[in-house]
């Protein structure tokens, strides 16, 4: 049983490959109840068949073959208790899959256990009515089931007792017989969907997404509640201090011609309503190498391309505030031809200036962290 706790979230993104595998498990699932269920008719049918024969071969001993048939009854309650332990689990895993399913057509880009709770809430907070349990289908494959296996009863009792008391007998026995494993399929049920209103989710599966978000970021946790969370950022409050963790990190790029000048672009910043001359920055993505990162920033940002990228170190902007390290990226050996800027990310202009220039432009008019945080790297 697990508690669910509001404060841990996963990337929804992430929930493709545990919903393919829950479905995997279900088919799978399917299959061998099935072999197992075909197994077992198929032997019991051929006893049956075969029943004028083993007769003759226990000279004729009837008691020895109600004793056969008295085995497989047995056997085959057994097989029903298994069938039942199946629904459960078959319920848990379709239950998963229909919370990871809603899961990913939420609007949001990361989930949390508040998310999960919600939608189990919602979605199942309800009692199960006995004659729609009854209805589905592993209930009639469970009651088609014990109506073969009782077969093994009927032979051992026909001959036993005889006329319209033997018949009753029969009836009594099948219908306790029926009640018992339906009674019991329906009170695992039952107790399985008052965890679920109890918020105590006995479903390992969503055990797999129930992942502390601070546990991803490789040792530097931070306390707190989450308040925004994003693709990109998750933010933090604790003792009203906020604490933002970066989810990929980024690069900066010093773009470099081939005749040894610097190329600066222009961009909108209307959080400071200026126009920033800087170098080339960007996310990163999941698990991305900073080389590549830095090529494809670049190329996104001016459609250019370098001959080398050279990593230079890293820098944390605001270490006090955001957990990000940006990695720095020297690009080489650039041809400045067929620019093209992204105007997506209101980049408006570019420049290509000496190193002697740019570094009298950082005394005036480059006012980026990201840029003045590399040049110090490159320059000293």
């Amino acid at each position: 049983m697990n508690t669910i706790e509001p404060n841990m979230s996963i990337n929804v993104s992430d929930l493709q490959v545990i919903y393919d595998q829950c479905n995997e498990h279900l088919r799978e699932g399917d299959r061998k109840r099935d072999q197992i269920l075909a197994f077992f008719t198929t032997l019991l049918g051929i006893f049956i068949g075969s029943s004028e024969q083993i007769l003759k071969g226990l000279g004729n001993q009837e008691v020895l073959l109600s004793v056969l048939h008295g085995i497989f009854f047995f056997g085959g309650c057994l097989l029903a208790s298994v069938l039942i332990e199946y629904r459960l689990w078959h319920l848990k895993y379709t239950l998963s899959a229909q919370v990871i399913q809603k899961l990913m057509f939420m609007s949001k880009t990361t989930a949390t256990k508040r998310d999960i709770n919600k939608i189990l809430k919602d979605s199942f907070s309800y009692r199960p009515d006995k004659i729609k349990l009854i209805q589905t289908t592993e209930s009639i494959i469970l009651n088609l089931f014990l109506s073969i296996n009782f077969i093994n009863v009927i032979y051992i009792l026909y001959h036993s007792i005889q006329g319209v008391g033997g018949m009753r007998v029969i009836i009594v026995l099948l219908v306790v017989y029926m009640w018992y494993f339906n009674e019991k399929n329906y009170k695992s049920i039952f107790k399985f969907y008052k965890a679920v209103e109890e918020g105590e989710v006995p479903i390992w599966i969503l055990d797999l997404i129930y992942q502390d978000e601070e546990d991803k970021t490789e040792g530097n946790k931070t306390e707190g509640n989450i308040v925004y969370d994003n693709k990109y950022y998750n933010i933090r409050v604790s003792n009203n201090i906020p604490r933002i963790h970066d989810r990929l990190g980024g690069v900066v790029v010093v773009p470099m011609t081939v005749e040894g000048k610097i190329i600066l672009v222009q961009a909108n910043r209307p959080l400071v309503n200026k126009k920033s001359w800087e170098f080339p920055r960007g996310f990163k993505e999941q698990g991305e190498d900073a080389k590549i990162a830095g090529a494809r920033e670049l190329e996104e940002e001016t459609g250019l391309r370098a001959k080398t990228y050279t990593y230079i170190g890293s820098v944390c902007p605001n270490n006090g505030l955001l957990s990000s390290e940006i990695d720095i990226i020297v690009a080489e050996g650039i041809v400045v031809q067929n620019i093209e800027l992204q105007n997506e990310e209101d980049i408006m202009e570019y420049k290509c200036i000496t190193v002697k220039e740019l570094k009298e432009q950082a005394k005036r008019e480059i006012t980026d962290g990201f840029t003045l945080a590399a040049m110090t790297k490159l320059f000293g």
